[in-house]
């Protein structure tokens, strides 16, 4: 095992993505799939600090997927032959992912912020926020494209194992059906296998040129 390197760990930032998104459903637990604006109200107006707690976890998810993305590639790379069109694709969906939930996240924290700031926020303004958090949201589906471009070269190489590349794949598939809610949670459990399997494979020295697609 070669000596590891500050930089050796950045590939550990799709585990932290995937923890700290977690942390954010747990804290957020009493909030349902589809919230009355009633609901919404009560959530940022009995639970403020909490909420402003949560907008902070979800932006530094977000900063954190985006630098995944950059492991991502960067592993991809040494195994993809050609252009790397697959590692880049891969790249984009976790630039995109990261993008996404920073800027959902701080619709929640701006959110919360007025309630902690002015005291209050009506049900109307609280459902809006609510609305254009869930659909920025939607930008988390940009996974796929990190997951299916990785479990592409995956059975196309050594990068990863040849049933992870599979299940990458299922996974992909499975995000953009109408049961994209329980695939989502699964996406956070791949995040975790391949951002330890990228950083213990490099940490052991893996080889940097590419195998033949």
């Amino acid at each position: 095992m070669k000596s590891l390197k500050l930089e050796d760990f950045a590939p550990l930032s799709g585990a932290a993505a995937a923890v700290l998104l977690m942390l954010t459903a747990v804290l957020f637990g009493s909030y349902d799939y589809f919230p009355s604006a009633q609901r919404t109200v009560e959530i940022f107006t009995t639970a403020a600090g909490r909420a402003l707690a949560i907008g902070w976890i979800g932006i530094l998810a977000g900063l954190a997927m985006v630098w995944f993305g950059g492991s991502v590639f960067s592993w991809l790379k040494q195994y993809e032959s050609g252009s790397g069109r697959l590692a880049i694709t891969a790249m984009a969906g976790g630039i995109l992912t990261g993008g996404g939930l920073m800027v959902a996240y701080s619709i929640v924290y701006t959110a919360a912020g007025q309630v902690s700031r002015f005291g209050g926020i009506d049900a109307s303004n609280a459902w809006t926020m609510y609305s254009v958090y869930s659909g920025v949201m939607g930008l988390v589906h940009a996974l796929i494209l990190m997951i299916g471009a990785t479990g592409l070269v995956a059975l196309r190489t050594k990068a990863f194992p040849a049933w992870f590349g599979w299940a990458s794949l299922v996974v992909a598939v499975g995000m953009a059906t109408p049961f994209d809610y329980i695939f989502e949670g699964v996406s956070m459990l791949w995040l975790v296998v391949a951002s330890i399997w990228i950083f213990v494979r490099g940490a052991r020295g893996a080889p940097q040129a590419p195998a033949a697609a």
